[in-house]
């Protein structure tokens, strides 16, 4: 191996002799046998050096002279392309962008913006019923003239829509539409209403008992109530009077509409209880 140590000396010196993998000196066998496959590329193959040493990438020998992969140019063949980046530096430019938040410190503006979302919530949420001025008078006046003339038509669409929801029962027969909540001793109803509209009911045809029935189903079926407090009773203390529910036909809808009363709150039913007993 001196003799090969020697010659490339000389090449090296006489700036010649390039070649990927050079032999080192005072070597194991397995080293050298790692070696020994590029010696004939060592002898046959020159070119110019270079100024500066490196380790053998084999051995680790200093002595080596290889330039280190990061004092070759990237025009150097031997440099793999994937190796040939930009130095890193230190640079602020990719730094992640944190927006800052001014801090609110006018607690009273808050408090103002609060109070504002919580009367639209309450505007929006506020029940509104459809507008009816019927009286108890009208309705005899009506059931009159359409007895004499044979034609029921307008008391037909009266149940219809009188029973179709609990906000037209409400909006009917409430004395006053917006008021919410309710007293034990008194339903607020119009009573004599109630019971005339009921006793007109009786006389009526089937055909008319069957619309009211169709009608209720659809008030007890209906979703998302927006009713004042305790207007849910009202129709229900209303529902129970009517006199469609005499007839063996009509137990189904009336078994539903006990379900729906058993549904109801304690104090609920207390005032059911109480309204009855009047």
């Amino acid at each position: 191996m001196t003799w090969l140590w020697e010659k490339v000396r000389k090449s090296f010196l006489n700036r010649t002799l390039t070649f990927a993998v050079v032999p080192c000196v005072s070597r194991s066998p397995i080293r050298d046998h790692l070696h020994s496959k590029n010696i004939e590329t060592c002898e046959e193959t020159e070119d110019h050096w270079g100024d500066r040493l490196s380790p053998c990438p084999f051995c680790g020998h200093e002595d080596s002279p290889i330039l280190a992969r990061s004092q070759r140019s990237c025009s150097d063949p031997t440099v793999s392309g994937y190796s040939r980046l930009p130095p890193i530096s230190n640079s602020n430019q990719f730094l992640t962008y944190r927006p800052t938040i001014a801090p609110i410190n006018n607690q009273n503006q808050i408090d103002q913006s609060c109070r504002n979302i919580q009367k639209n919530l309450q505007i929006e949420s506020k029940p509104q019923y459809p507008t009816r001025h019927e009286t108890r008078e009208e309705f005899l006046q009506e059931i009159r003239k359409a007895r004499k003339n044979e034609n029921y038509m307008t008391v037909q669409r009266f149940y219809m829509r009188l029973f179709d929801s609990f906000s037209e029962i409400c909006a009917l027969f409430k004395i006053n539409p917006n008021q919410s909540g309710a007293k034990l001793d008194d339903p607020d109803l119009h009573l004599e209403f109630v019971y005339a509209i009921n006793d007109a009911l009786k006389d009526l045809s089937s055909g008319i008992h069957k619309i009211v029935l169709k009608s209720i189903i659809n008030a007890l079926l209906e979703n998302n109530k927006n009713l004042y407090e305790k207007d849910e009773v009202r129709a229900l203390f209303v529902l129970l009077q009517c006199p469609v529910f005499g007839t063996q036909s009509s137990a189904p809808i009336f078994a539903h509409l006990l379900n729906y009363i058993a549904q109801l709150s304690k104090d609920d039913h207390q005032l059911l209880v109480h309204w009855f007993r009047m």
